[in-house]
This record gives structure tokens, C-alpha cells and sequence, in this order.
């Protein structure tokens, strides 16, 4: 390999590794927040043109769930249920409760600040905590 390939590979390692820490350095933040912002419905946005009533009902609980944050075991249940939701709202192609199952559970992780993330209610940095009234 060229010394450019090599100097490439290590300034990748390099920035995996620090990216990695920052995520657990976040992940274990003590601080106990109590600064739940106001709800604002996050999830479904990019297909809310082509939902009926029954389906923004499911995005509105979805949302809810995602706002409000929790455990991994709250997040697996929020989007098994918003993928149950979907497919009983009478969804034409079956395959898409499916997809946005996948796409969420990939994507919504709240490690990665995102707008749509788990617990986006919360500051960024709360990652997977019991839910609380605070």
C-alpha cells in the first residue's frame, strides 16, 4: 500500500476512536436533566403526504414514545408496536410496515443527533434511561 492509503487508514482509525469515545463519554452522563422540551411531532415526516387518518394516528403514538425516551426494551416495544400499528391501518403494500420498522430501529438511535433520535424530548446525551416525570 502507498503512504497516502496508509496515512488515510490511520486518520480514519483515529477519527473511528474518538467518534466511539464521545458516544460512550455520553452515553454514561450523570447529570439527571430536567429540561423535557414540549412535544413536537417528529416521526413519519418524510411519508406524511401519503398517510391516511388511521396511519398519523400511528406516527402520533410513535412520536409520543420517541419523545418521551426510555429504556432499549420501551424503544423495542415503540417500534414493534408503530410497525403492528401500520400494518392494521390498512396499508396497501405490506412490506412497508416492515421497512419503516427496520429504518427506525437502524437510524433512531440516541447516540446520533438527529432530530427523530430516542428520547428527543431530552438533551442530546441521555441515551437509554427509565422514563421519569422529572
Amino acid at each position: 500500500m502507498s503512504k497516502g492509503v496508509l496515512r488515510f487508514m490511520l486518520l480514519l482509525l483515529v477519527f473511528i476512536t474518538l467518534y466511539a469515545w464521545w458516544i460512550v463519554r455520553w452515553s454514561f452522563y450523570d447529570e439527571r436533566p430536567t429540561d423535557l422540551k414540549p412535544f413536537a411531532m417528529r416521526s413519519c415526516v418524510l411519508f406524511s403526504g401519503g398517510l391516511t387518518g388511521p396511519q398519523m394516528g400511528c406516527c402520533e403514538a410513535h412520536s409520543q414514545a420517541y419523545w418521551r425516551g426510555g429504556t432499549t426494551t420501551d424503544k423495542a416495544l415503540a417500534d414493534y408496536a408503530f410497525s403492528q400499528c401500520i400494518a392494521e391501518s390498512g396499508q396497501p403494500l405490506p412490506f412497508i410496515s416492515l421497512l419503516w420498522h427496520n429504518v427506525q430501529t437502524a437510524t433512531a438511535t440516541p447516540y446520533i443527533h438527529t432530530s427523530w433520535r430516542w428520547g428527543y424530548g431530552w438533551h442530546f446525551g441521555r441515551g437509554f434511561r427509565e422514563k421519569s416525570v422529572e
